[in-house]
């Protein structure tokens, strides 16, 4: 079991230690994407969207918050850290072009045998398992062009930890290329973002 103040982060994810510990974690640095949002092997992008939690969490001390053995800041980033996890396994090529459908909730189901070298507590691990599940979702709620979206995060919210999922799917979005490839698709979807921070950032001040 790994001590109680081990927090995955960034470097963490470079450390041939922790790919030992997690072999399905290691295995992504050979399942390279092709597609809008992804040129490059996974377990670089997870890295990034690590790296991108890392710049948020500081300004939510709301993510300080102990759950068990662990923060609610710890538990996103090890849900970060395994959210693609599943995509070796669901890996597709058409037309010179990627897909790995179906990844999330086979990356919950891999992610869960993992999680128990954490010793992750069952609200913990239950939560964590959650995110990896769910994330897909948040970002079709965020698609640019979605009138019905304020009713779907609503929905979603009763799913799984809906600011950690938010954080997620923003992490995620900014660690892609999407900026490059649809400039205005990810400039709404950041916007979309931001809407949702500052409504709940709102809502913890009151």
């Amino acid at each position: 079991m790994i001590s109680q103040d081990r927090i995955i982060s960034s470097e963490d994810l470079r450390w041939r230690t922790l790919q030992m510990l997690f072999p399905n974690l290691s295995a992504l640095n050979q399942v390279v994407e092709n597609t809008d949002w992804h040129n490059e092997d996974v377990l670089t992008h997870t890295r990034k969207v690590i790296i991108e939690l890392e710049n948020v969490i500081p300004s939510w001390p709301i993510l300080e918050k102990q759950i068990g053995r662990y923060t609610r800041a710890n538990l996103l980033l090890i849900a970060g850290a395994f959210h693609d996890v599943g995509k070796k396994q669901t890996l597709h090529y058409e037309n010179g072009k990627t897909s790995c459908p179906g990844h999330e909730e086979l990356g919950a189901r891999m992610a869960e045998s993992d999680l128990d070298i954490l010793g992750l507590s069952s609200g913990e691990e239950s939560g964590v398992l959650n995110l990896i599940r769910h994330h897909g979702e948040i970002h079709k709620i965020t698609k640019p062009i979605n009138p019905d979206w304020i009713r779907q995060y609503q929905e979603l919210s009763f799913k799984c930890p809906i600011l950690e999922l938010t954080f997620l799917g923003y992490a995620d979005t900014k660690a892609s290329r999407l900026a490059e490839t649809r400039q205005s698709d990810y400039q709404m979807r950041i916007a979309r973002y931001e809407e949702i921070f500052n409504e709940l950032k709102g809502g913890e001040e009151k």
